[in-house]
């Protein structure tokens, strides 16, 4: 499935063929046009409140219940989201064939021992990486168990710092955390691409649902209102199925050239 531009939506009936059932509609932040009326009539209301003194979205004055009318709202759509990271081919490959996986230490632990059992580091990088995941130095509070991505893609224009690290070394944070000013960093950064895994993120069928930060419905009226930094955190409690990977942008695809502060290589 390749992406799709600004201003062109998913061909739902052929994907929905191609899986064998039907798929849900996408809603993405930085695309109105996606928005579904009761959405927009969300965010009118609450923008016209507003008022024009508001800045940010995470200013914005909504009522504690707002976050949960937004979400039955939304129910059972999609959310465009993007997680960043560096990928060899055949990590690639798996995440197609797989989705992504929260994060664990088994993840962790296969990811460099299979870099290095396919040539790509040598035994010592292996245990270098291995003796300092944040698994290793029990770092971990708050990590396992997720899988982390923004929603908005102006992150990577007006903010690009914030996934920079993530694009340029290769494994995760959790991963290359205690080595990003060693030599081994050099060596990550030769190894795989930049890679942003485009992603529709399901609010229901989890344990726990998905936390964003601001809260989704916030961003959706800072959206409406054009307000700066128009982005947040979310974090997923369960794994991102592979039909719900809708791409994968490296440099040399369309949409990930669009952002020209990203990492080339």
């Amino acid at each position: 499935m390749t992406a799709q531009g600004p201003d062109s939506r998913p061909d739902l009936a052929a994907v929905s063929a191609f899986i064998g059932r039907p798929v849900p509609p996408i809603v993405d932040l930085d695309d109105i046009g996606s928005w579904p009326p009761a959405i927009r009539d969300f965010a009118e209301h609450w923008a016209s409140a507003a008022g024009s003194t508001t800045r940010f979205a995470d200013d914005l004055d909504l009522p504690d219940d707002a976050e949960d009318s937004f979400t039955a709202l939304i129910g059972d759509r999609l959310v465009r989201a993007y997680h960043s990271t560096r990928l060899l081919k055949e990590e690639a490959a798996a995440i197609r064939r797989h989705g992504l996986i929260p994060l664990s230490e088994e993840l962790a632990t296969s990811r460099i021992r299979a870099a290095c059992a396919s040539g790509h580091l040598t035994a010592t990088e292996r245990d270098a990486l291995l003796s300092g995941s944040v698994f290793a130095s029990g770092n971990i509070i708050g990590r396992p168990g997720q899988v982390c991505a923004v929603v908005g893609r102006t992150v990577f224009d007006d903010d690009p710092a914030a996934v920079d690290l993530l694009l340029r070394l290769l494994g995760g944070e959790a991963i290359y955390w205690a080595h990003e000013r060693t030599a081994l960093a050099g060596r990550l950064r030769t190894l795989g691409k930049p890679s942003i895994i485009v992603s529709n993120l399901r609010l229901t069928g989890y344990s726990r649902p998905p936390l964003f930060a601001p809260p989704l419905s916030r961003l959706f009226v800072g959206g409406l209102l054009q307000l700066p930094g128009i982005r947040g955190d979310v974090h997923c409690f369960g794994p991102v199925k592979p039909e719900d990977i809708a791409d994968i942008w490296q440099p040399g695809h369309r949409e990930h050239d669009r952002h020209r502060r990203l990492p080339k290589r």
